[in-house]
């Protein structure tokens, strides 16, 4: 999504994100904003899987080239796909809430954020239910929630 740059920066985020993750154009598109909205980039990539959707997301900023937010956005992509895991971090922080109103669950995910951390403790203050992450592997983890 651009709005108020020229779309040539979006393009060039376009194109690593068609090298280094081998899609077609068919899966790449911008979106131009109105100018009035103010001057910006954001650079969204959805991973669509049976079960679950994850967004990874770049901020374009002043001084930093759209090569390096593409670089850096899709090196979170590829290290997502790679792990196995169903959950990606920042996701992991958003689901203990519901779990922990339906009573209890699992999945797994990498490691967990400072974010996911706090998140849990809290929620384990104010509710009769504990959350465990159990490393299962170099950075693989299962988060269990269960009263």
């Amino acid at each position: 999504m651009i709005a108020g740059l020229p779309p040539s920066i979006a393009k060039r985020e376009l194109e690593i994100i068609a090298r280094k993750l081998e899609w077609g154009e068919d899966s790449l598109r911008i979106m131009q904003l109105d100018d009035s909205v103010g001057p910006g980039n954001i650079l969204s990539i959805e991973i669509l899987s049976d079960q679950i959707t994850e967004v990874f997301t770049g901020f374009g900023q002043r001084g930093t080239s759209a090569e390096r937010v593409a670089r850096s956005t899709v090196k979170h992509v590829q290290y997502y796909l790679s792990s196995g895991v169903p959950v990606w971090q920042h996701l992991a922080d958003q689901l203990l809430l519901p779990m922990a109103m339906a009573s209890g669950g699992e999945f797994s995910t990498c490691s967990l954020t400072s974010h996911a951390e706090t998140n849990a403790s809290v929620i384990e203050q104010f509710m009769e239910i504990k959350i465990h992450c159990e490393e299962i592997g170099r950075g693989l983890n299962v988060v269990r929630v269960h009263s």
